[in-house]
């Protein structure tokens, strides 16, 4: 009588591990897969150059944000989510440079892992908060999901306002702009309920924006100057 209840407790620890062992085993690789082919096609985006380059958006910050927070909303928990944001973008700058590498030319090549470096050293400071947006909006309801939705929206909105104004005489160029822009403001409009939770996205979206185009500012042109430095 008294074994019962010492072994009913051990049950469900148990199964638990197999369970988040097999939620990570199939996380990972979906995260890594998704940045995988990001990377490839920011790699060739840059390889057929402009203006046919411009079909292809993937070296857009934005783009390489909602990639992170698509493969955060995949997982099934808020950490996950974290996790998963980081393995995508370190798997984009990996294959991106991976490419580079191997088929590029002059500088390119011989500067991929200096950059990929630099770069995956943002991967890894962007990462986990962009996926961990895109898993608040999946799994949490309320102001949480509101404010996960106005990660990437005011990304891609600041991204779109700020270099199309720096790209005046460029209509491709500022068409693609344009188009992010809007795409980021659409977004809480599609991913949000409710005019309060979206009040309250959008009043996200302008502060995320604000702080987007300040490092847009300031912060981006010295990474690329230190990345392109060899």
């Amino acid at each position: 009588m008294t074994s019962a209840p010492s072994t009913a407790p051990s049950a469900p620890s148990s199964a638990a591990r197999p369970s988040i062992l097999r939620r990570a085993g199939t996380a990972i690789p979906a995260a890594l897969l998704a940045g995988s082919i990001l990377g490839a096609l920011a790699w060739f985006s840059d390889d057929i150059g402009y203006p046919y380059g411009l079909l292809i958006p993937a070296n857009l910050v934005g783009v390489w944000g909602l990639v992170a927070f698509g493969a955060g909303a995949g997982a099934r928990t808020v950490l996950g989510g974290a996790g998963r944001g980081l393995f995508a973008l370190l798997a984009a700058v990996a294959v991106y440079y991976l490419a580079y590498g191997l088929l590029g030319e002059g500088w390119r090549a011989a500067g991929a892992f200096r950059a990929a470096t630099i770069w995956g050293s943002v991967a890894i400071v962007a990462g986990p908060p962009l996926g961990l947006a895109g898993s608040a909006w999946r799994h949490r309801t309320g102001w949480p999901r509101s404010l996960g939705v106005a990660v990437p929206s005011g990304l891609l909105i600041a991204e779109g306002l700020l270099l199309g104004a720096q790209v005046p005489n460029d209509p491709p160029a500022r068409t693609l702009l344009a188009i992010e822009a809007i795409v980021g403001l659409a977004l809480p409009v599609l991913l949000v309920r409710g005019a309060r939770w979206r009040a309250i996205a959008y009043a996200g979206t302008v502060v995320v924006a604000g702080a987007a185009i300040a490092g847009l500012l300031t912060v981006l042109p010295a990474l690329r100057a230190a990345a392109d430095t060899f």
